[in-house]
């Protein structure tokens, strides 16, 4: 497996803080981590929120044990201007010093690129650029060199807990993952826990250190009955993250209330995969009818790959097993 020597990585923190935790674990930083972003202002929400959390999920995991965590706010509304603003902190931009743009929203990203190559100065420039590529599935560092992310998950060098998502996306005060013992009084459902037990199947034969975490529920601390984000399992397989919906209704006979379920748990699954991995996340929903493609038109964006139907009718395990595993290795 290669590895790299760095010294400093500065990040763009943006709307989604996976990438960014992924990058920082596969870099380890030896002397410094600078992680910018913007404050709220009239026109822009800023990302100090998703900083601190960033920050505090990679401490709690031992990410940074050698590297100073050092926030820096940038302005939002003088992207043009990114360059000149590390200059003024002093951000080190030497032999072993890299900048990793994945993170960051679109503008920051783009201006960071565009600053870096088009107003390169003697004095002041990062040599080295990196970012991750979802496709690939690799952090690629200036188009030369790529560290595979599976590589690094497989080895335990990128620590993964249950709580991870849930604590890099949301405030624990207001939020919270269903502790054991709920999971343990959820309804049991022979559909749900077929497709589970074959999704604990694969990852016994085929991906011994993917994680699994069969029931994913979200709920808000001030709510007692009403789930805030329920997904059915969540598996993550070498960096990449699996969300699976399954649906099997009770009532096959009104055609009115099978389509609003399904176009529901659709929308569900789809908007928090999205939400929760970015680009690294894949999502599908599973279910006993033959055919739910018209639902999607309304649903779900023509140009997202990610997601997939799996019309599982006959119940037969071997069947989904295949599919699942196809899945998996696109």
């Amino acid at each position: 497996m290669k590895n790299i020597q760095c010294d400093n990585l500065t990040l763009l923190v943006g709307s989604n803080p996976l990438p960014n935790y992924i990058s920082t674990a596969m870099m380890r930083p030896t002397k410094l981590l600078y992680l910018l972003y913007t404050e709220e202002n009239e026109n822009n929400k800023g990302t100090r929120k998703i900083m601190e959390r960033l920050k505090n999920v990679l401490e709690d995991n031992v990410i940074v044990t050698k590297a100073q965590i050092k926030p820096l706010a940038i302005s939002p509304n003088r992207g043009w201007k990114l360059m000149d603003e590390l200059r003024e902190h002093n951000c080190p931009c030497e032999k072993n010093d890299y900048l990793n743009y994945t993170g960051g929203t679109k503008a920051m990203s783009a201006y960071s690129v565009l600053n870096l190559v088009k107003r390169k100065t003697p004095d002041y420039s990062f040599e080295n650029l990196c970012y991750l590529d979802d496709q690939s599935n690799n952090l690629i560092i200036d188009n030369k060199l790529e560290l595979s992310i599976a590589e690094y998950f497989d080895q335990g060098l990128i620590p993964w807990k249950e709580d991870l998502l849930f604590k890099l996306h949301f405030d624990s005060n207001d939020y919270r993952l269903l502790t054991t013992e709920e999971k343990d009084k959820l309804p049991k459902n022979e559909f749900e826990e077929q497709i589970k037990k074959v999704v604990r199947n694969i990852q016994e034969k085929t991906y011994p250190f993917a994680k699994f975490y069969p029931n994913y529920k979200i709920k808000k601390t001030d709510r007692k009955r009403q789930d805030y984000c329920e997904i059915d399992s969540v598996i993550v397989i070498q960096g990449r993250i699996y969300f699976i919906s399954m649906y099997e209704p009770k009532d096959r006979t009104r055609i009115e209330t099978k389509d609003g379920n399904i176009k529901n748990k659709i929308w569900e699954i789809f908007y928090w995969s999205k939400f929760l991995g970015g680009d690294l996340a894949r999502a599908s929903f599973i279910t006993s009818f033959d055919d739910v493609s018209h639902i999607l038109k309304d649903q779900i964006p023509h140009d997202w790959q990610n997601f997939i139907i799996i019309n599982w009718l006959n119940k037969n395990e071997s069947l989904l097993e295949r599919k699942l595993l196809e899945w998996f290795k696109k």
